[in-house]
């Protein structure tokens, strides 16, 4: 069956595409690689070259590993566009090209690698999130932080009341920022409820 596969490595301002085709009698070729900058203009030339190789017009797959939030914004342009895009977690993209053989770690190599995934496998149909979902996804990240950080400035401030030189501006700032932290909290929490 032939297939035609985008793999997509990112990171915080680029992404590097390898373009791949297998054909009916399972041989497989590459179409083209190349790097994009992670802007609206980027993702805009990054279709148009896609189109320009692809000179089978089969629809083509995108596939990217789910790197924290790095993907998400080339992953919800594609699928705005009612592209076919497919998630992979880091730890099984990086088993299947342990199991190619490859044991070097590059962009290039793992957008190639990715594409290969794409044509040997069936991988899933990623299903976007709504925005309310992701909004409060975000509130509650941003609580979590928050009690991450009051709990250090509780610990902060069991040490320096424990200190033998105790400067009171430190406790003063320690107690004004677990008070704020507990503050910021409960106005996130009331956004969440």
């Amino acid at each position: 069956m032939e297939k035609t596969i985008v793999g997509i490595d990112l990171d915080k301002k680029t992404f590097k595409v390898s373009l791949m085709h297998r054909n009916s009698d399972d041989s497989q070729k590459i179409l083209g690689s190349r790097s994009f900058v992670k802007k609206g203009s980027g993702f805009d030339a990054f279709l148009q070259w896609v189109a320009g190789k692809n000179k089978t017009q089969n629809k083509v797959g995108y596939v990217m590993e789910a790197t924290g939030v790095y993907h998400e914004a080339l992953a919800y342009f594609l699928h705005q566009r009612n592209q076919a895009v497919h998630l992979v977690l880091p730890l099984k993209a990086k088993h299947y090209l342990r199991s190619l053989g490859l044991r070097s770690k590059t962009d290039k190599i793992d957008a190639r690698g990715l594409a290969q995934m794409g044509l040997e496998q069936n991988l899933a149909l990623w299903q976007a999130t709504s925005e309310s979902l992701l909004e409060l996804r975000s509130l509650t990240r941003q609580i979590e932080r928050l009690q991450v950080m009051k709990t250090s400035f509780k610990n902060q401030l069991e040490v320096a009341q424990h200190s033998v030189v105790q400067h009171p501006l430190i406790l003063k700032s320690l107690n004004k920022m677990i008070q704020e932290s507990d503050k910021q909290i409960q106005v996130l929490k009331k956004q969440v409820a």
